[in-house]
């Protein structure tokens, strides 16, 4: 066992990190802590990097057993300079996940989230002009992004899973990310269920709680508190209680185009970094 992460997922946001997540977390030769760490970043008016130092967030991962591998799955790293900086100081070595999803569905999935859970109110239009609507433009840049990340990492170390794959045939993708982190292949039941779709919050204060409530147990590491609400079902009755099924609309088709105009240089970008063909992202 090694006493840093093995794995670190960059992001994508809105790409599939909850399903990655949540597939590696009931596999027997993985621990993963919870997800969403953000060490590596400030989130929330807080930097836990140089708050609590680099052996906290090593703490968080002892309780891995021998012959486990660790991870930290995270969906706001790959964008960030900051983030990119620490991690190749930190855990050069480390194993990189990249979540990829059509960055014109991920747009909109994230304008429908924020919409749902209510931390934005407005149109499309009046969305991207935002300053947390220009922040998810951005999410979208993987080419440029990537680019960086490469820079600084070896090719080897990257594994790229594209939501599109996931989706025509799961268990092989799967697989492919089982090798990548050199653990037994094993096909976990959630695999094939829709994580983390949008949702429709009933209270935003019950909501703000519960944030800060996890927060205030990541910083003060107890973290046994979140696998206890987990395992006990607290955590699926907060679901229950606080949120709803939210009706999702469609893109209308000139937004769509304007999006596909937005991204198609950094798509061909892409292109080139995964030498796969994205024609179909810009259709």
């Amino acid at each position: 066992m090694n006493d840093k992460p093995d794995f670190i997922c960059l992001g994508a946001p809105r790409a599939g990190t909850t399903w990655l997540y949540e597939c590696l977390n009931e596999h027997p030769g993985v621990f993963l802590p919870l997800k969403e760490v953000h060490f590596f970043i400030k989130v929330h008016g807080r930097d836990y990097y140089t708050e609590k130092g680099l052996s906290w967030y090593l703490s968080l991962f002892k309780p891995a057993r021998e012959n486990q591998i660790s991870g930290d799955i995270a969906a706001g790293y790959l964008r960030s300079d900051v983030a990119f900086e620490r991690i190749q100081r930190t855990l050069p070595n480390a194993k990189l996940i990249v979540m990829l999803r059509n960055p014109v569905d991920r747009m909109w999935s994230d304008y429908q989230y924020s919409l749902g859970n209510k931390s934005y109110k407005g149109s499309f239009d009046s969305y991207l002009a935002s300053e947390r609507g220009r922040r998810a433009l951005e999410d979208g840049q993987y080419g440029r992004q990537i680019d960086k990340w490469l820079e600084g990492f070896p090719d080897k170390n990257f594994h790229f899973v594209f939501l599109d794959d996931v989706r025509v045939d799961t268990e092989k993708e799967i697989y492919r990310i089982c090798d990548f982190l050199g653990i037994q292949r094993r096909v976990s039941p959630i695999s094939k269920k829709h994580v983390n779709p949008p949702k429709k919050i009933r209270s935003k204060i019950v909501s703000g709680f519960y944030h800060r409530l996890s927060d205030y147990v990541l910083v003060n590491e107890l973290v046994w508190i979140r696998w206890l609400a987990r395992v006990s079902g607290l955590r699926n009755l907060y679901f229950l209680i606080n949120q709803t099924k939210y009706e999702t609309s469609m893109i209308e088709e000139n937004h769509k185009r304007r999006m596909v105009n937005y991204y198609a240089d950094d798509i061909a970008r892409l292109e080139v970094l995964t030498n796969r063909d994205l024609s179909e992202w810009l259709k």
